[in-house]
């Protein structure tokens, strides 16, 4: 928590809890003291036992609830509603089959009422089987080399609405959201919040 409080002396204002390590209650409670932006993301489990958590029945349902009660404590700890961001956590105790499902109803983690952030940049579920169409050749990209895959996702994340993308390549991503934007908006597309 020392480092936490630091960055956020220092001048950070997100704190960005990928749910793998502090209570959400005690990462909550800072959040609240230095007015911070909190994004809570979706994970089941630790590094190591994430692999073995990736059982869902209904991966879009479960990870809105899971996410919901997550949400619901780190509000009790103090966290204001309009601080508060989501995260789908693509990749964390999710398969690749798992992650391209949230991303194709974001508009779930949309109706929590919060921004949501998206996270896909470089992943490996970009060039998993999952990933490849019926046809398509098989890509296997080191992950440097993954820019077209985080280029569509961050596309499609937001024509669906998604408000904050992270990144690595910043202006190759900004000019795909930029375009992405201007095209739902011509389409009719529902991103205002």
């Amino acid at each position: 928590m020392r480092r936490r409080r630091e960055a956020l002396s220092a001048g950070a204002s997100i704190l960005n809890d990928v749910a793998t390590g502090d209570a959400p209650e005690a990462l909550g409670a800072v959040a609240a003291e230095y007015s911070a932006m909190y994004v809570a993301m979706h994970a089941r489990g630790v590094p190591a036992t994430m692999r073995s958590l990736a059982q869902y029945g209904d991966v879009v349902a479960e990870v809105c609830a899971e996410l919901q009660a997550y949400v619901g404590r780190v509000l009790a700890a103090g966290v204001a509603p309009e601080r508060l961001v989501v995260d789908p956590g693509l990749g964390f105790a999710k398969t690749a089959a798992h992650s391209l499902a949230l991303l194709a109803d974001l508009a779930a983690l949309r109706a929590l009422g919060y921004p949501v952030c998206v996270g896909a940049s470089r992943k490996s579920f970009l060039v998993a089987d999952e990933a490849h169409p019926p046809g398509w050749a098989r890509d296997d990209s080191a992950a440097a080399d993954r820019l077209g895959g985080t280029a569509a996702v961050v596309a499609l994340s937001v024509s669906q609405g998604a408000e904050i993308l992270r990144v690595h390549d910043v202006g190759v991503m900004r000019q795909a959201a930029r375009v992405a934007h201007a095209i739902a908006l011509r389409s009719g597309g529902d991103l205002a919040r």
